[in-house]
């Protein structure tokens, strides 16, 4: 059985403002520094939880294929995905911007 992997999206560096995060890849910008992100995925985040983000963010890969990856249930990878998201907006958005969401 192959597994073919869909083709990404190309962008350009233009495409993209370096001081903003991304929620997923069809989610308008957050306003949230990319160093603050980075740091607190860094420190904050268990390995499982950084290879969901960076599978789903920086491979831009489904749930289905991170779960195959991983090894573990499709449902468990969107539950800690839904997780993360939500301690990222919590640690990291300005309260008035978290009114809004």
């Amino acid at each position: 059985m192959s597994s073919a992997r869909k083709p990404k999206k190309a962008t350009s560096r233009a495409d993209t403002d370096s001081d903003t995060a991304y929620a997923s890849p069809a989610a308008p910008p957050l306003p949230v520094d990319r160093d603050d992100l980075a740091y607190y995925v860094r420190h904050h985040l268990s390995r499982t939880e950084r290879l969901i983000i960076m599978l789903r963010y920086a491979e831009e890969l489904d749930f289905d294929e991170i779960a195959g990856i991983l090894k573990m249930p499709q449902a468990e990878v969107e539950e800690i995905h839904k997780l993360i998201v939500g301690r990222l907006k919590s640690s990291l958005m300005p309260c008035e911007a978290l009114a809004g969401v």
